[in-house]
């Protein structure tokens, strides 16, 4: 049920799905969003084309719904938009 309500959320549409269930309040989750870049040698690198934006939109369901989320992004350019995301560590390799 999270990944069609992010769905929703991302698409703009309204799916009718029930709440998320009070079971999360209060309880932590880490969720990772955007590429990474591991460097091989001083001019090469192994990375993705991660956008980062469904990670972004599952840890704002979450903090929406009263988690605590930690938040780790590669470099993106997306903002956040809920302030009960609590931690946020920005990381350029795993």
């Amino acid at each position: 049920w999270l990944y069609v309500r992010v769905l929703s959320r991302y698409k703009k549409q309204d799916l009718s799905l029930p709440d998320m269930p009070k079971s999360i309040e209060g309880k932590k989750f880490i969720v990772t969003a955007g590429p990474t870049y591991e460097p091989i040698d001083p001019i090469r690198f192994l990375g993705n084309h991660s956008s980062g934006k469904m990670g972004f939109a599952i840890a704002e369901e979450l903090a929406e719904n009263n988690a605590d989320v930690i938040l780790i992004t590669g470099p993106v350019h997306l903002e956040l938009f809920h302030n009960n995301i609590k931690k946020i560590y920005e990381v350029r390799t795993s």
